[in-house]
């Protein structure tokens, strides 16, 4: 057990907690199996607390060495105004800017560099909460930096937004959503090594509310250095939707929805819908659970690749146009538009030369018959 003295004003907040906290005193004691510094900021280098509060940091460095110590952490509503900061965390579960319960952290110009597990540069987590980070006024890329094991440089369980980053997580995925919540790149570089490229999952914590996972991408590149697929959906649905981005991966598995170690068997499977637009991208598509559906629809773009499992892949021109299905029949092989219009023309043929032999015989049956038989 540790003992922690907590300021009268954020006492009324902790009393979500009573399950976990006993009142003695005037103290309150924590139980270590507490996870008071992923959700309630405790350790954590600065944190506000509270729909009234509101921090500004400009110009300033924050380093942690301690396990469950974030640098910058938002909770019950509380805001951050950042400008120009580093910050730099040793231990695990540290990250760099943090939010639960509905806070919000804005910041222009960041350099975070984290090196425990399960330390996100940028991250939310129970109870949701926003991200939003934009380049400085001089036009410098925020970088982001991450070598421990589950710690991808963007972890949204809530709404992380990102403008002019670049990252990189030597420990992880480059980008993972949890359940309804939402991550949007504009103008990003990031490069994950472990797993996947971006994972869109539900897990069992209840950290995340179900719901529809989301991923938007515009002139960015994602790389990933494993051998995992591109994207990875399991136990969850999805949507990603990709503009003008690049994806830069060694699988040749550009999308893929399977069964993992969360969820029910048999209905963890994952869905998604993917969308890219104005890009060219190589990949195959597949849905390696039965309750899998993946639907991938290609709008004014060149993407080639095998799919397998319950896949459908439309081909547009525009986003106004219907588009057409151009599925491939077979696993291992892809068909081109050409084919899939010269399939239709000769079932069209088919069909007109069966109709044109019944309508044939019918008349040849009539001329054979008896005049009294026609009579009424």
């Amino acid at each position: 057990m540790r003992e922690v003295i907590f300021p009268r004003k954020i006492l009324p907040f902790l009393k979500v907690l009573k399950n976990y906290f006993c009142g003695e005193g005037g103290k309150w004691i924590v139980s270590k199996f507490v996870p008071d510094y992923n959700f309630y900021g405790l350790n954590s280098a600065v944190v506000t607390v509270g729909s009234t509060s509101k921090t500004v940091l400009n110009n300033c460095s924050i380093v942690t060495n301690s396990t469950g110590s974030n640098a910058v952490f938002a909770t019950d509503s509380g805001t951050f105004e950042i400008t120009n900061i580093r910050i730099k965390t040793y231990k695990d579960s540290s990250r760099g800017l943090d939010s639960t319960y509905s806070g919000n952290i804005t910041a222009y110009g960041i350099n975070i560099n984290t090196e425990g597990e399960h330390c996100a540069p940028l991250a939310t987590d129970r109870g949701e909460g926003w991200v939003t980070v934009f380049g400085n006024s001089n036009n410098q890329m925020n970088l982001l930096k991450s070598s421990g094991e589950g710690s991808p440089c963007v972890y949204s369980t809530g709404n992380i937004t990102v403008v002019d980053v670049i990252g990189e997580a030597t420990g992880s995925e480059a980008a993972v959503v949890e359940g309804k919540n939402s991550i949007n790149l504009t103008n990003c570089e990031l490069v994950g090594y472990v797993k996947h490229g971006i994972m869109l999952y539900q897990s069992m914590s209840m950290d995340a509310d179900i719901g529809t996972a989301l991923f938007y991408s515009y002139h960015s590149s994602i790389t990933t250095k494993s051998e995992g697929p591109m994207i990875y959906i399991t136990n969850t649905h999805a949507k990603a939707y990709f503009y003008n981005s690049s994806f830069t991966f060694t699988s040749n598995i550009l999308l893929k929805a399977a069964a993992d170690q969360w969820g029910d068997e048999g209905s963890n499977g994952g869905s998604c819908e993917m969308l890219i637009e104005n890009m060219s991208t190589t990949g195959d598509v597949i849905a390696a659970a039965d309750d899998s559906n993946l639907t991938l629809t290609v709008v004014a773009s060149n993407w080639s690749g095998n799919v397998e499992g319950n896949v459908l892949v439309i081909k547009k021109d525009s986003e106004d146009d219907d588009g057409e299905d151009i599925v491939p029949t077979d696993k291992s092989q892809t068909l081109s538009r050409n084919a899939i219009i010269g399939i239709g023309v000769a079932a069209g043929v088919a069909v007109i030369a069966l109709i044109a032999i019944i309508v044939y015989f019918v008349i040849k049956k009539k001329r054979n018959q008896s005049p009294g038989f026609n009579k009424i």
